[in-house]
């Protein structure tokens, strides 16, 4: 017995060094006109659907998360415009590792998220900085080990010598990047103020094929505010025309048990995942 505990043991120390050999690598160097987030932050409801006005501050809340995960947040609430400031630092870390800071003059950094440049500006952006450290955000498998805990920002602050805003993200991140989705950047911010469109295009972004939802299930996948289901189906309709004006999808429906239908054209590499997923399965049909 005691050397079948030994051998665990070893065999947690192997995978622990490998996972701190992981962290201490960059991003991937996905291309300029693409930003890249997790799945399991795009599937879920961190950055939510949040009604205009004054943050809702919640303690440890639990929040809608993809099958297999629990995600414990603790803050004000999140919402697509701090996911555009996430994905923008994302995107400048992206040659980095986890430990080096990320320098950026604030006049630049708030035009590529296509905002204007006055004095509420630097006082917004400000304040979502302050925001994104300020909150912690708990990330557990199935299994309830721990994949990141604290702040999805781990320090803000401005630098007066050279102008600069100076943030370090989480050091954990980089555990969460076995899969991640690429989305375009240009056409989230074509979204402008629309927070469920958003939020569906990021979603659908991370999924090959469009599976058929409930309203319901999306509501509560989103983390919206709506208390009323018939409000809340009345702006998906909107949201998803939105998208189709887009060109994000082709066509959309919402049949007679209330399962929202969307059809999109997957991008070339999620076209060959979904060729080799359906080759896997008809090698395993039966035959005879």
């Amino acid at each position: 017995m005691n050397n079948i505990v030994k051998i665990q043991e070893r065999i947690e120390r192997v995978r622990d060094k490998a996972q701190s050999d992981k962290m201490r690598l960059p991003f991937d160097d996905w291309a300029e006109e693409l930003r890249a987030a997790p799945n399991e932050i795009l599937r879920s409801g961190i950055f939510g659907v949040v009604r205009r006005g004054r943050r809702s501050y919640v303690k440890e809340m639990e929040m809608p998360a993809p099958e297999g995960f629990r995600i414990a947040y603790t803050g004000e609430r999140l919402d697509q415009s701090d996911l555009d400031i996430w994905l923008q630092l994302l995107h400048m870390a992206r040659t980095k590792t986890v430990d080096d800071e990320i320098r950026f003059p604030i006049r630049w950094f708030l035009k590529q998220l296509q905002r204007n440049v006055g004095k509420s500006d630097y006082e917004w952006l400000d304040g979502r900085m302050t925001g994104l450290v300020a909150s912690a955000t708990r990330i557990e498998d199935k299994s309830g080990r721990v994949i990141i805990t604290g702040g999805l920002i781990r320090a803000f602050g401005y630098d007066p010598e050279t102008s600069e805003a100076v943030v370090y993200l989480n050091e954990h991140l980089r555990k969460l990047f076995d899969n991640y989705t690429l989305i375009r950047w240009e056409d989230r911010l074509a979204l402008g103020s629309d927070q469920l469109a958003k939020w569906l295009h990021a979603y659908y972004s991370t999924h090959a094929e469009a599976y058929a939802l409930k309203v319901e299930t999306i509501m509560k996948a989103c983390g919206s505010q709506a208390t009323v289901l018939r409000y809340f189906r009345s702006g998906l309709k909107g949201a998803l025309d939105t998208l189709k004006g887009r060109g994000f999808i082709s066509d959309w429906k919402i049949d007679a048990s209330d399962l929202v239908h969307v059809q999109r054209k997957p991008t070339p590499t999620q076209a060959r995942h979904l060729s080799l997923a359906r080759a896997r399965d008809n090698s395993n049909a039966p035959t005879g």
